[in-house]
């Protein structure tokens, strides 16, 4: 019997020790539009931006991350970003449309300032869609779309950061849920043994 336990205790030990993939999943909702400059283009002060963005890594603490091309950097090796989408509520963009992204982390790694935007091909004649807050001028502190060359803005809101959360990676919460089912089962064991 006590073999038994001992090696349920070494089974779950290991499961618990195992390495947890490490994606990290940052995903951004936005506050609802306060102006629709387009009534025509189907938006409403009901439609707001959402963003998920999936990196190979956690993201670093106290750190500037760039992603994309234009003016706003190149990808990093250390953090590769595996996925993208961003929404305006009416289109979605992922990583085959254009994009920029522009981070910054704070001292737990979490996402702090930002430039957030793609665009569909080519860029100048399509639908873009932005979120982007705290970041350096010229950029204003914006949430919304904006269509064509002219640059005419559909939806909008200004001065009213949404909310960026970390996603738990499903794998990290498998092994979670074993670890608890794990101590369960060795408690009831205890408590079979002891009777």
């Amino acid at each position: 019997m006590k073999k038994t336990i001992f090696v349920t205790c070494g089974v779950l030990a290991m499961c618990l020790a195992a390495p947890a993939k490490a994606d990290s999943v940052e995903s951004y909702t936005g506050n609802t539009y306060t102006n629709v400059s387009v009534p025509s283009s189907g938006y409403t002060t009901a439609s707001f931006i959402t963003a998920t963005l999936t990196f190979q890594n956690p993201l670093p603490a106290n750190a500037s991350l760039a992603y994309g091309y234009g003016g706003l950097g190149r990808p990093t090796a250390t953090d590769p970003l595996l996925a993208f989408s961003i929404s305006d509520g009416s289109q979605t963009f992922s990583l085959s449309n254009g994009l920029n992204i522009f981070l910054v982390t704070g001292s737990q790694g979490q996402i702090v300032s930002w430039f957030v935007g793609a665009c569909g091909a080519p860029c100048s004649s399509a639908l873009s869609i932005y979120t982007q807050f705290g970041v350096p001028a010229p950029f204003d502190a914006f949430d919304g779309s904006v269509q064509g060359s002219s640059g005419a803005v559909l939806a909008y809101n200004t001065d009213d950061p949404g909310k960026w959360t970390s996603v738990p990676e499903p794998s990290s919460l498998l092994m979670l849920g074993a670890g608890i089912l794990g101590l369960a089962g060795l408690s009831l064991k205890k408590v079979l043994l002891t009777s």
